[in-house]
């Protein structure tokens, strides 16, 4: 009785270290790096400011992104975020000062090409408003920050 315990203990350990040993096969990341060739720009004024002012600095970057060879399509969502087209963690309510742009670039390496473009851009070209570059994350919120009032 005692031996077939021991069986079994044994056989226990022995697949115990087994799967010990093969976790370190799986990747070290919950979910994976995005590949959707999206980024999503965040304009947010200051507190207070109003639905036309932060409709003018939305068109100002639409004129900023226009004409990007990187960028197939771009729409922007003036006064809330995007409608939710995936699972975000971090949604946006609907606030005056507030824009939320999806560009899609014509590939991921587009889009990392645009990112790097458009991080200084912003910062440098639009002082007075916040900013926020991000990819189309799954888990916790990754960003770039690229501007502050």
């Amino acid at each position: 009785m005692y031996r077939a315990a021991l069986v079994v203990l044994i056989i226990t350990v022995l697949l115990f270290v087994l799967a010990m040993a093969g976790f370190t096969l799986v990747p070290q990341q919950f979910f994976p790096s995005s590949d959707r060739p999206e980024l999503l720009v965040d304009v947010r004024l200051p507190e207070g400011a109003s639905f036309e002012a932060t409709l003018r600095e939305a068109k100002r970057l639409e004129k900023v992104l226009q004409g990007r060879p990187e960028i197939d399509h771009s729409v922007d969502f003036v006064g809330t975020g995007t409608p939710r087209f995936y699972l975000p963690l971090n949604q946006q309510l609907p606030q005056p000062n507030f824009a939320q742009f999806v560009v899609t670039a014509k590939s991921v390496k587009d889009r990392e090409k645009l990112a790097q473009w458009l991080e200084p851009e912003l910062r440098n070209n639009s002082p007075a408003i916040r900013t926020r570059l991000s990819r189309l994350e799954t888990d916790r919120p990754s960003a770039i920050r690229c501007s502050s009032a």
